[in-house]
């Protein structure tokens, strides 16, 4: 599988640029209406062009023809316009974690189907959803500081698979297997992600799916099972 050349992710921006250029010519008229999924790819094209730490917000409301107080209604910072869009990824994935909960606890082996349910919900995109979750996993392991700016999320996603490994083994959430399992899962998700972004053109459901076929089954084992 070939590593994506820098070209090949600016191309995907593309749609969004043009929604920039749209805009622009509509300030004369009437305001323009801000649609801020096309904020975000537009912002995402600058990243990828400029480097992440030489794109203001500034330079973000001129590219699409907003003021600037306009974006920061939507987006308190470059942060936030990138792990945005990060953030429906992990709705999904902790919605389908909740659903498990509420039905109680269970065997082990419904830990790992409900876990792997949930991955696969969580990176299944839409072609142009997936360029853009591309580009921004790229952004976000080549910048430590967009890294930090999600640590918050990832932390309550990590406590809710801790729940669900606990709740399968019948111990506490806060003993030591569901806490060091839960975090394992989270890095190794995250590791799986941005290698997908970088080397793989295939869907990320379909990479993440081959790790959790090992991944899961380990990670979820009830105390005691056999290796």
């Amino acid at each position: 599988m070939a590593i994506l050349a820098l070209s090949d992710i600016k191309t995907s921006c593309e749609s969004g640029y043009r929604y920039a250029l749209t805009v622009q010519k509509q300030r004369r008229g009437r305001p323009a209406t801000i649609d801020p999924d096309e904020v975000a790819r537009v912002a995402m094209h600058l990243f990828v062009e400029r480097g992440f730490e030489s794109v203001t917000m500034d330079d973000i409301a001129a590219a699409v023809g907003a003021s600037r107080r306009s974006i920061f209604r939507y987006f308190p910072s470059k942060n936030h316009l990138v792990w945005g869009g990060m953030t429906e990824a992990i709705d999904r994935f902790q919605a389908e974690l909740a659903a498990h909960l509420a039905a109680g606890p269970g065997r082990s082996i419904a830990s790992r189907v409900d876990l792997r349910a949930a991955y696969a919900r969580a990176v299944t995109f839409s072609a142009e959803s997936e360029a853009v979750t591309r580009e921004r996993l790229i952004l976000i392991d080549a910048n430590p500081s967009l890294m930090s700016h999600g640590l918050p999320l990832l932390g309550e996603v990590r406590a809710q698979i801790a729940e669900v490994i606990a709740a399968s083994q019948g111990v506490s959430a806060d003993d030591l297997g569901p806490q060091v399992l839960s975090q394992a899962l989270i890095s190794t998700s995250l590791a799986v992600l941005t290698w997908w972004a970088v080397h793989s053109e295939e869907p990320p459901r379909v990479v993440m799916d081959r790790v959790l076929d090992v991944v899961v089954a380990r990670l979820s084992r009830d105390p005691g099972e056999d290796a």
